[in-house]
């Protein structure tokens, strides 16, 4: 099973809009809860039941205005540590997969909010996100699945309460400063 589910909301603290943090925590958090929950009288009867949440390297780093997106992956990645503890005994294995940038439509709006912040152009926006890229490229959505694929399968059964970072590096080399406005002088 993979609980993959995911919407984007950042702002900065003083912004921050609690119904919005409540929908975000409600799909990441409690929706990796209820589906895991849903599923686990199958899971457990399997002898051999995968789950793989899918959190981010946000949940690792601080990121400026990301609080609510990085909160509710953190939790994600809490939740598949407590879940990993409990299932084992079942021959259950749990995982997260913590991905970077990740060639998406998300990442489209990334690029979008970064030249609005910054006053640069959309090619501009995109260049200076690779430019915090370590391998300078976004990770094709592929990856991810054969990551997925991996955790699922008999080869790995000694994996349990992994967080699977797939961010080319990034968390290793974050500078801080690139999401906000910053006034010159």
């Amino acid at each position: 099973m993979v609980n993959a589910a995911g919407i984007m909301y950042k702002d900065a603290l003083g912004e921050i809009d609690p119904n919005k943090w409540d929908r975000i925590f409600g799909v990441h958090a409690k929706g990796t809860m209820l589906v895991s929950q849903s599923l686990l009288p199958y899971l457990k009867r399997s002898g051999c039941g995968r789950i793989i949440n899918i959190a981010s390297m946000t949940a690792r780093i601080g990121v400026e205005t990301y609080m609510p997106y990085s909160s509710s992956k953190a939790a994600v990645v809490n939740m598949t540590k407590v879940m990993a503890a409990e299932l084992a005994p079942y021959g259950i294995t749990v995982n997260a997969l913590c991905p970077g940038w990740v060639d998406t439509p998300m990442t489209e709006l990334l690029y979008d909010r970064i030249a609005g912040l910054h006053g640069l152009t959309r090619d501009e926006a995109k260049k200076a996100v690779l430019d915090h890229v370590p391998q300078k490229r976004l990770i094709p959505p592929r990856e991810i699945a054969f990551a997925a694929l991996f955790l699922a399968s008999p080869l790995a059964q000694c994996i349990s309460a992994c967080e699977l970072v797939m961010d080319h590096g990034l968390t290793n080399n974050f500078r801080p400063g690139f999401h906000m406005v910053h006034s010159s002088g």
